[in-house]
Formats: structure tokens, C-alpha cells, sequence
């Protein structure tokens, strides 16, 4: 049995749509205009020729490509076709790695970010080893230190970005034995709903002043036929 996951997750795919756009055209990855726009030569990026999900157009794919300069499009299945080609490239390595099994949203958050930053960099290493020691708090604390800096200055939506991928992480982690042990009961069926915690409230209230009242009731009951009592004695 492997143990790593054979495929990235669809949300994957959805999410780094959202984040690096799905762009059938090639464009400049340095373009800060939205729609982007299209790169009619090579020699006119400022940053890499981009094409799809975020896919580095590089040297040796510039024939690949060059037809996407022009009035050309890539289908969606063409774009999303170009995403897995991409993911295989950059999980090999990683897959090397791993010697322990890891959960869906492990793999997922691993990919997730060396879609980013690559597969070499110190965070996705340092999560590896943590993943390897059966350090699962290390290794997102390692996913957390990724780059999230542009040019010397921090980027927001990197950090955004670098606490998204860590929290993903842990995600489907199961809870270790000593965390079993140590959770609190299960509340019964349904409760969970704060609606019906509630309703169980108030009707615990209820029920305590009903028998506070029968209690007080009682005492009465018994102090008056105590004293009626006395009364005819005295006679």
C-alpha cells in the first residue's frame, strides 16, 4: 500500500484556479492588469511567460506554446490536462520523501504549496522530515516559515496563503490515541446543534425549579400540620 496518496485532491485544483487564475493564453507572470493580457512574443515579459494554472512557460517549451501567442486558446481540458502535468512534476520528488503514510489533506496542503514556492524549498523539507519523525505539529509549524515575501517586504496574501496550507494540513488528521483519551465525552445524538444545547438548558432550569418548589411546598405542608397539630394538644 502506498504511502502517499496516488492523486492531489479536486480541491486542489479549484483552489489554485482561484489563486493563480486559469488563463488559456500566454501572458506575463509580472501583468497586475485583470483580464491579463496577451503576450504577442517571449521577449516582451518583464517576469516568465505564464500559460493555464500558473504553468512557468521556460525555454525549452517556447515552441510548445508559441502558437498560444497568437489567437490561440487552450480548451479547459487542455488547462486542467496542463495542471496534473504539472502537479506529477512537482510531487516526484516529494514522493521520494515521505516514509510514513500521510492523509488526503497532508498531500494536498504539501502540493498546495510547492505549487508556490517548488519542492526544494526549506519549509517543504523541513515538513517532510517532521513527517518522517511522526512530528505532525512540526511539520505545520515548517508549512507556516514558507516565504511569504516579495522583493524584501511581506506580502499579506502570502501569509494568508502560507496559514491556509498548514491548516489544510491538519485538516483530516485523525486525533492521535493520547487525544482520545483525553477528549470529553461525545454529546448525545444531535446536540451538537447549539439551538437544541439550548432548549436542553432551559428545560434542566425548569425541571430544577419544580423541584425546588415541591421541596418549599413540602416544608410548608409540614410546618402547618405541625402547628395544627399543637393546637390540639393544647385543648
Amino acid at each position: 500500500m502506498s504511502k502517499v496518496p496516488a492523486n492531489v485532491s479536486e480541491r486542489v485544483f479549484q483552489r489554485l484556479t482561484t489563486l493563480e487564475g486559469s488563463i488559456p493564453y500566454v501572458y506575463d507572470d509580472q501583468d497586475k492588469s485583470y483580464p491579463k493580457k496577451r503576450l504577442t512574443s517571449y521577449a516582451a515579459a518583464k517576469g516568465y511567460p505564464t500559460i493555464g494554472v500558473g504553468h512557468l512557460i521556460r525555454p525549452p517549451e517556447y515552441d510548445r506554446f508559441r502558437p498560444y501567442l497568437s489567437n490561440k486558446k487552450l480548451t479547459a481540458a487542455q488547462v486542467e490536462a496542463l495542471f496534473h502535468e504539472d502537479i506529477e512534476r512537482i510531487s516526484a520528488p516529494l514522493r521520494k520523501k515521505i516514509k510514513g503514510p500521510i492523509t488526503q489533506s497532508m498531500w494536498d496542503a504539501l502540493l498546495l504549496q510547492a505549487f508556490n514556492t517548488g519542492p526544494y524549498t526549506k519549509s517543504i523539507s523541513a515538513a517532510i522530515d517532521a513527517i518522517n519523525a511522526q512530528d505532525k505539529a512540526g511539520a505545520r509549524a515548517a508549512l507556516l516559515r514558507a516565504p511569504t515575501t516579495s522583493k524584501g517586504k511581506v506580502v499579506p496574501h502570502l501569509v494568508a496563503r502560507r496559514k491556509e496550507e498548514a491548516d489544510l494540513f491538519m485538516q483530516d488528521d485523525p486525533p492521535s490515541a493520547s487525544e482520545t483519551k483525553a477528549a470529553p465525552s461525545a454529546a448525545p445524538p444531535g446536540m451538537a446543534d447549539p439551538r437544541l444545547r439550548h432548549k436542553a438548558r432551559l428545560q434542566a432550569q425548569r425541571r430544577k425549579r419544580t423541584r425546588r418548589a415541591l421541596i418549599v411546598g413540602a416544608s410548608v405542608l409540614a410546618l402547618v400540620s405541625a402547628l395544627a397539630l399543637r393546637e390540639t394538644l393544647k385543648q
